[in-house]
């Protein structure tokens, strides 16, 4: 997070940079294909709130594209990831057929 920080101070930036080890962990292994069974056992939150963050971490890297300055290696690597991400039970579903909604 220091390094991030810097960089958003190098070009005037004055964000709020709150990352946490842990949830960086579990963002990490969901997207590498950590099943969700052992994802939820390797930690101590509830399985709704490791949904949570993972479903907030997919929406803020389906806006990255969006942000002034970002480079294409940069868009293409975070919508990548969040394709990875967003798989059962983190996908939103459609209420109406029970499949995944298709939020690109």
């Amino acid at each position: 997070s220091w390094d991030l920080k810097l960089a958003q101070s190098d070009v005037n930036i004055d964000f709020p940079v709150n990352l946490c080890r842990e949830v960086g962990g579990i963002a990490e292994c969901w997207v590498n294909g950590v099943t969700w069974r052992d994802l939820c056992k390797d930690t101590s939150l509830d399985q709704g709130d490791v949904c949570r963050i993972l479903r907030r971490t997919v929406e803020i890297l389906r806006q990255i594209p969006n942000a002034w300055g970002i480079s294409p290696e940069l868009t293409d690597l975070a919508l990548r990831a969040a394709d990875k991400m967003d798989r059962f039970p983190v996908a939103e579903l459609d209420i109406q057929t029970g499949e995944s909604k298709d939020t690109s």
